[in-house]
């Protein structure tokens, strides 16, 4: 994840001129909520859930003239602790070369820009791992904790509900329910202390929601098309002559997390399958796979990548001639993504229709 983030301050700085100083796309809504709260932002800041202006306020504050390079050592921080998390939840089922395997092809992918940059996945990405890393290892306050912290960063939190549900039941015939009333209270504090300071502020304590609900639906006409129009069109979208390349690559992205985390499925931990599955059934409900934020929304399917590195290291070899064929498919796999990363990364940091 290091190498990934050094490779993103790489390609902003050749491709602005090494430039500090802007905040692109969402970006400059996050950094303006941590460094003076929501209502510098204006109305549609009330749309961003405080998660992870949160985690970025301390270096909002110290930097406040350099939106990027506070928002890029935030998130850069966050993705490096999720990677290693993620790291030792694999090591579980996979062995050590397959693992780092699957965490530099996450590191690389498309549409890994976000991890690096002043959007929210990074802190999602922790609070997911974090939550599978402590459920596991029966950790369950700390996991609801993480869970609720999860909430306040995307709403795809939902994915990882269902995980708790065998804790749950267990409990429930134990009839321990001093700890069951635990990890409800601390899985629904955040959201909860969340709503009750936005009607403090605001009169409302779902404004969040119904922000984001008329930025979506109300300004593009096609927002509030039923589900299933939604989703033949998306087709149309990415591939008619004047789509964006991007498009294409986000719908490919969706498909190829789907494919490969099924295929995998019984190599990987099951929590990081269940999740993955559940977080692109969430994710068709929403973009009902318009290509809009697809890529990006689809890449928090964090089996993914260590699935591809899965198949390709699945089983054991046969000689050295098996040995270098994984090794070739893995390098022009990587590689690929690589050279993906830097044109999107360029893209982004030169204000270009990424995602």
């Amino acid at each position: 994840m290091a190498c990934g983030a050094l490779s993103f301050l790489l390609t902003h700085g050749y491709a602005t001129g090494w430039n500090w100083t802007n905040d692109l796309w969402d970006t400059g809504y996050y950094f303006q909520i941590a460094s003076s709260g929501y209502r510098s932002g204006g109305g549609h800041a009330l749309a961003f859930l405080p998660g992870y202006p949160i985690l970025l306020a301390p270096a909002a504050r110290l930097l406040p003239q350099l939106p990027f390079l506070a928002s890029f050592i935030t998130s850069s921080i966050l993705s490096m602790i999720g990677g290693a998390v993620l790291f030792r939840l694999l090591c579980k089922r996979l062995d050590t070369w397959t693992s780092l395997a699957g965490i530099a092809l996450l590191a690389f992918s498309p549409f890994a820009i976000y991890f690096y940059n002043g959007y929210s996945e990074p802190a999602f990405f922790v609070c997911v791992v974090l939550t599978l890393a402590w459920l596991t290892d029966g950790y369950l306050l700390l996991a609801a904790f993480a869970t609720g912290y999860a909430f306040l960063c995307r709403p795809y939190a939902f994915a990882l509900l269902p995980l708790f549900l065998p804790v749950a039941w267990q409990l429930v015939r134990q009839r321990d329910f001093w700890k069951l009333g635990w990890i409800v209270l601390l899985g629904a504090a955040p959201a909860l202390i969340y709503c009750a300071w936005m009607y403090h502020s605001f009169g409302d304590p779902f404004m969040a929601a119904k922000a984001l609900t008329h930025w979506q639906k109300y300004e593009s006409i096609s927002g509030s098309w039923p589900l299933p129009i939604r989703t033949m069109l998306a087709f149309h979208f990415a591939f008619r002559d004047s789509a964006p390349g991007t498009w294409s690559l986000s719908l490919i992205t969706y498909f190829l997390a789907a494919c490969a985390t099924l295929a995998a499925a019984g190599r990987l931990p099951g929590k990081l399958v269940v999740y993955s599955l559940l977080l692109l059934v969430c994710v068709y409900f929403t973009d009902a796979l318009v290509p809009v934020n697809l890529g990006r929304h689809a890449m928090l399917a964090f089996a993914a990548c260590p699935a591809i590195a899965a198949l390709l290291y699945g089983t054991k070899s046969d000689g050295a001639w098996a040995t270098a064929s994984r090794h070739g498919a893995f390098a022009i796999a990587l590689l690929f993504f690589i050279a993906t990363f830097v044109v999107m990364g360029s893209r982004f940091s030169l204000g270009l229709w990424v995602s």
